[in-house]
């Protein structure tokens, strides 16, 4: 990942989590992050040569390692770089059996580290996509993702709109995309959780962005289907600027008659 702790945004979170259930799955000794000196907090983001090349965060092994170039000028949305030797010595200093790529804007670094693992892991690819420009510029991190989508064992995607997309756009084989929704998850004393929320009505809070690939269609329609069932009132609440979804959304709620639930 492009990015990790201490800077935290929703790719990050879900490398946390995911290297939170690795860890406790019983099945895998060690997790190890590639990620970069890079804030992403910043646009374009800075540098902090302060953070150490290595370390390890809750268990996990992270390594910092700087690409040439850090900055990809022509490419708004593609963080980070395309090239690095130090990526090598990493590989050979964690010896990794799975490899589990994320984003496709890293589409350069993912294939380098394909290209250094292809005959001693097997890879994993968690595509959060996002509709690229139609400009020729932006035709390498397709045809690259094509290759890299062909290659890699599983294609991990998070709902059926982003399946349906990556299928299309990067000629991935459904037999091998599956869906793993997003979500969160915590440990708290249900004791204390009752007594500080003893209200009668439960609400449910989803944050994010209005947008076909966050899912809030597919959230609201599974709402829909069961809530009457519910045996306490529940209510769905939706938080985020307009994706270019939120009418599709308003549309659904209003024909479904669940102005009051939603």
């Amino acid at each position: 990942s492009p990015g990790y702790k201490p800077y935290m945004g929703g790719t990050e979170r879900i490398v946390e989590q995911l290297s939170k259930k690795y860890l406790g799955s019983g099945e895998v000794n060690q997790v190890g992050v590639l990620t970069t000196f890079m804030d992403f907090n910043y646009m374009p983001p800075k540098k902090n040569a302060s953070l150490p090349a290595e370390e390890v965060m809750d268990g996990v092994k992270v390594y910092r390692v700087t690409f040439k170039p850090q900055r990809l000028r022509f490419f708004y949305t593609l963080p980070a770089g395309l090239f690095s030797w130090e990526v090598k010595r990493v590989i050979e200093d964690f010896q990794p059996h799975i490899i589990h790529f994320l984003l496709c804007e890293w589409f350069a670094t993912n294939a380098w580290v394909y290209f250094l693992t292809r005959k001693r892991s097997r890879h994993v690819y968690t595509i959060s996509f996002h509709e690229p420009p139609g400009r020729l510029r932006y035709l390498p991190m397709k045809y690259v993702n094509v290759f890299l989508g062909r290659k890699v064992n599983k294609v991990q995607v998070h709902s059926s709109y982003i399946k349906r997309r990556v299928m299309e756009y990067y000629h991935i084989p459904e037999e091998k995309t599956e869906i793993i929704s997003l979500g969160s998850h915590f440990k708290t004393n249900r004791k204390v959780l009752k007594e500080r929320h003893s209200r009668d009505v439960i609400h449910l809070l989803s944050v994010g962005r209005l947008s076909h690939d966050k899912g809030q269609l597919e959230l609201v329609q599974v709402f829909h289907k069961v809530y009457r069932k519910l045996t306490k009132e529940t209510r769905l609440i939706l938080v985020g600027g307009d994706g270019g979804h939120q009418k599709e959304i308003e549309q659904y709620i209003e024909r479904n008659g669940l102005e009051k639930s939603i």
